[in-house]
């Protein structure tokens, strides 16, 4: 018997048993049956005659994909559905595996459960069951819903597609969702919340097809190793669509969300009492206190309707304004690796104070309801001294660094771990544990869009009353509280994100949540569109209001490092035209802190390339400047040139708050043994700033390989420099060579790729001329990544002209990643004025499709004879392509192919290194790797540096991997240079200059 056959006969028989045994089985409810549809690799699942779902299927994504279900090229494989069979996956793309799909009866319920498991290693960015209806079925017809905070959703399909987004409704972490998939019938889709990562509804008609989507999301590694299953394990019910609305009347047991009466007060303003909860405080020592009082207000979280300061004078005269805050008690705890929280309906007024100062303290606290005032008696506290490293501040002896209050020298090192999974804040815990382990001291969070659990704003929903415009979302403030808590446990220093694009911007393709925002009119907010945010004053209220709470709330803690204003600002909507008013809105809003905080956090906010054009920098209430950057895979050149770029143009301390090999998952995971991290962490330590560029990859990437071990070694490296010298400057090195000549040198091969990828006006989208040799690249500091069109946007072409003398015959490379999707490029490459290569990268829809174009990915060459050389490469199309270049064989390799960072610190303490410097064999990178070329080992070298003070020096070598430490012999400083050997490496080697004798 064909298994497709056997399964339908199971599927009737276990359903016959059923409605024999269950009297009341189909009262409210209907008869479900899989059945195989066609193609054969789908099934769908009908009830009587109805067709309620026309095909399910899964598929395993390779990371890096985008688009939707329908049009996706990055599909590994997709399986059909057979009961109990276990078969390779028939995907002749597909890696081999094999899949069992079962199923039970039970009640008026079909349990599912779908197992793939891989035998052999597969890459994989998530996995998706893909259940489809037909949109004609489901025109004006209920779909309801509950998210993983217990808020229902109704609302109907309607007859026209969607205009600005395709996704409908998504959750994680205990939703459900439920529809009227016929005339009759009615299904509920629960996933099984063990294997879940999320569920979500989508409109297919925004990709010109006509159905309506459920994707269910499995928990999946990232890299899923042989004989590791991925499981699909959900319940589907079945139910009259005139009683669907009774599963809204099912509780959830594991949410109790407060009551709308919890946040209103009635009365004359009034404080009661003061209670603390620090019976002996000490200097740099949380001091808590609850207040009692009585107010007038309907939004606890809006200073005009209700506020409570309390002012602090220290003996000095010296006086701190705390802003008190409005708090709901949340508890949370950890069950099946799922985060779940109470709340037993009661609320307080708390005040938070971290005294900088020892000494005695007189206080008092001022409540104003709108209507009236009252003020409290002065009260009195003594804190003992306790002395404590402080806040994080500009070091005062070098304005290019970070230093804390103490003086002693602050240097950011870590990542992005921006949200979590469903085990929430205690995702949190496993991942400041896992950075303290490595000596790391650094970690990014996001406090917004919506998508985020940590997110304070959020649509108003019927059962949560602190969600809303202007108002706090009380869960996500807990959870901020407990991230803290672990981050002071494991001394790590958090950025925190206050805003993202995401709010901002209306293109679902790019992942604006604009839909979702709180400032959108259709969520109850002040604004018909996204741009008009920086310039609407109840948006800046908002804001503003919500700035205050931050301060109230987490002010106090040593280990916010900064607050950063928005996350890629240049993306929300129309951003160009309205730089100068999102500039005002920074200023506005960065005085603001620098007014109201009293413990003067660092004020930032963020760019993804760090655009030239982003004069935010330059305003004096922005501390320090960020880029974020994804386009280069020769990643420790960039960071050096990016971040010395970035000091010397606004004259501020700098970070690379994210960096990749791409903005592709897929492209980072090509990399297992965490290359491009390595010369990420190491070549950010010698910036002007140092500092290890943030990788953005850390749930995907850096926790499932342990990549975090890489993190240890440059934390020790680095820990006695002495960074915030004031006379520190950047190595250079004269001259490097090998000790011995070598017997056979392999031809070299140069990759040249440009650092930035702008779309506007910049050093970067004019007219470039780099000159190569081979100690240098000359002219390269503004090289773009990015060829731009002459014909459609001629004030951005950006021609490239190569100067170069060839010692042997040899090739040069064009390589071509992505094409414009708003028309197409075309490519032109002239030797010595003679056209070799003509290329058209035409679009072939014009503007009706946008997604990028990658079917003329590849590598476009020409030969080059031996001799001197002029090349020019020019897109004379409409629109853009991504490019970088490659120069093969110009010459041996008879000279060492070293990258060379350091820093000299002409006047150091006891213990502390004169030089620091870190040497990378250039074959040891992301490109190397996954292109399967050899990283060779360098033989022994001499290496020249200058401007080094006169002396003679201890050279210390340092292991960057082990962390191993060696002597390696004495030398002498003489005329400002000094040569020293370092031994045979294959990677890349550390080494520090300790001066022993003038």
């Amino acid at each position: 018997m064909q298994p497709a056959i056997r399964h339908l006969y199971k599927l009737f028989f276990i359903i016959a048993l059923f409605m024999m045994n269950s009297t009341n089985a189909f009262t409210s409810t209907i008869p479900l049956l899989f059945e195989q549809a066609t193609p054969a690799s789908k099934y769908k699942l009908i009830s009587n005659t109805d067709t309620l779902i026309s095909e399910i299927d899964f598929h395993i994504i390779a990371p890096g994909w985008s688009g939707n279900i329908l049009s996706m090229s990055d599909t590994l494989g997709t399986g059909d559905l057979n009961s109990n069979q276990s078969a390779l996956l028939p995907n002749s793309r597909s890696p081999k595996a094999k899949y069992k799909w079962t199923t039970t009866q039970n009640d008026s319920e079909i349990q599912c459960t779908i197992t793939l498991i891989p035998l052999e290693s597969i890459t994989c960015e998530t996995a998706i069951l893909s259940l489809k209806i037909p949109i004609k079925n489901l025109i004006n017809k209920q779909y309801i819903s509950k998210n993983e905070s217990g808020t229902e959703k109704s609302s109907q399909f309607s007859s026209d597609p969607p205009s600005d987004k395709h996704v409908l409704w998504d959750t994680a972490n205990n939703g459900w969702l439920a529809l009227q998939a016929s005339k009759t019938s009615a299904i509920r889709i629960k996933p099984n919340w063990k294997n879940t990562q999320k569920i979500q509804l989508q409109d297919n008609r925004k990709f010109s097809n006509n159905n309506i989507e459920i994707q269910i999301y499995a928990q999946t590694a990232n890299i899923l190793q042989p004989n590791e299953p991925i499981i699909f394990e959900f319940t589907i019910q079945s139910k009259q669509a005139s009683k669907m609305n009774e599963w809204l009347k099912e509780s959830n047991q594991t949410i109790n969300l407060p009551e709308a009466n919890t946040i209103i007060s009635s009365g004359s303003a009034n404080i009661k009492s003061v209670t603390c909860h620090t019976p002996s405080p000490t200097q740099h020592q949380l001091i808590e206190y609850t207040i009692d009082l009585d107010a007038n207000y309907t939004n606890p979280f809006d200073p005009d309707d209700v506020k409570l300061d309390a002012i602090f004078t220290h003996e000095t005269g010296q006086s701190f304004r705390i802003p008190a805050f409005f708090n709901v008690k949340f508890q949370h705890s950890l069950q099946d690796n799922k985060e779940h929280y109470t709340h037993d309906n009661s609320a307080d007024w708390q005040l938070r104070f971290r005294p900088p100062l020892s000494g005695k303290y007189t206080y008092t606290l001022t409540l104003n309801d709108g209507t009236t005032t009252h003020k409290s008696s002065p009260s009195q506290m003594f804190v003992a001294s306790n002395p404590d490293k402080g806040f994080i501040q500009i070091s005062p002896s070098n304005p290019l660094t970070f230093s804390f209050n103490d003086g002693s020298p602050y240097i950011p090192i870590g990542a992005n771990v921006a949200w979590s999974t469903t085990s929430g804040v205690f995702d949190f815990e496993q991942y400041w544990q896992s950075l303290a382990q490595n000596n790391a001291n650094y970690a990014r969070i996001w406090i917004a869009p919506t998508f985020s659990a940590l997110s304070l704003s959020r649509p108003a929903e019927t059962n949560r009353p602190t969600t809303g415009p202007g108002v706090i979302d009380q869960l996500a403030a807990s959870r901020i509280d407990k991230i803290l808590q672990y981050a002071e446990q494991n001394d790590i220093y958090i950025m925190l994100c206050i805003e993202s694009y995401n709010s901002l911007n209306d293109n679902a393709a790019a992942h604006g949540k604009w839909h979702e925002s709180i400032y959108n009119i259709k969520n109850g907010g002040p604004l018909e569109s996204p741009s008009q945010f920086w310039t609407n004053p109840t948006a800046r209220k908002y804001f503003r209001d919500r700035l205050r709470y931050l301060i109230a709330r987490y002010g106090h803690s040593h280990n916010i490092f900064a607050w950063e204003l928005w996350n890629e600002v240049e993306f929300t909507n129309e951003w160009p035209e309205h730089l100068k008013e999102s500039q005002e809105w920074h200023q506005t809003m960065a005085k603001y802190i620098k007014k109201n905080d009293p413990y003067e956090h660092l004020v930032t906010t963020s760019a993804h390339e760090g655009d030239t054009s982003l004069s935010h920098y330059l305003l004096d209430e922005i501390d320090f400047s960020q880029s974020h950057n994804y386009n280069s895979s020769q990643l420790a050149p960039t960071i050096r040139k990016i971040a010395t770029f970035q000091t010397k143009k606004f004259n501020k301390p700098h970070i690379m708050g994210e960096m990749g090999i791409a903005h592709s998952g897929q492209q980072t995971n090509k990399d297992p043994e965490g290359i491009h991290f390595h010369n990420m962490i190491w070549a950010g330590l010698f910036t002007e700033t140092p500092s290890t560029a943030m990788s953005w990859w850390w749930d995907n990437y850096l926790r499932p390989l342990n990549l975090w071990t890489h993190l240890k070694p440059a934390s020790k490296f680095i820990q006695n420099a002495p960074v915030n010298n004031p006379n520190s400057k950047a190595l250079n090195f004269i001259s490097a060579s090998f000790t011995k000549p070598l017997k056979d040198p392999h031809p070299a091969m140069i990759r040249i790729q440009g650092d930035t990828r702008l779309w506007s006006q910049a050093p970067s989208n004019q007219p470039t001329i780099i000159i190569v040799d081979k100690n240098t690249i000359q002219g390269n500091d503004h090289l773009s990544g990015i060829l731009h069109g002459s014909t459609g946007k001629p004030e951005l072409a950006n021609p490239l002209t190569i100067k170069i003398d060839y010692e042997m015959d040899g090739e040069f490379a064009v390589n071509i990643a992505e094409v414009s999707g708003w028309g197409g490029a075309k490519l032109k490459v002239y030797l010595d004025q003679k056209l070799l290569i003509d290329e058209d990268f035409a679009d072939p829809d014009g503007d009706e499709k946008t997604e990028v174009l990658k079917q003329y990915a590849g590598r476009y060459a020409i030969p080059v004879p031996a001799g001197k050389h002029e090349i020019q490469i020019i897109n004379d199309g409409k629109d853009w392509a991504m490019i970088d270049y490659e120069i093969v064989s110009p010459w041996l390799r008879d000279t060492p192919w070293i990258d060379l960072h350091g820093r000299i610190y002409p006047s150091t303490s006891q213990g502390q290194p004169t030089v620091i410097g870190w040497i990378r064999n250039q074959d040891y990178s992301w490109t190397q790797y996954v292109n399967q070329r050899n990283i060779e080992p360098l033989n022994p070298i001499h290496i020249t540096l200058n401007d080094i003070p006169s002396a003679y020096y201890q050279l210390i070598l340092f292991d960057t991997i082990s962390s191993d430490v060696t002597e390696a012999g004495q030398y002498k400083a003489e005329n400002q240079s000094i040569t020293i050997e370092i031994p045979s490496f294959k990677n890349d080697i550390a080494f520090k200059l300790y001066r022993i004798q003038e």
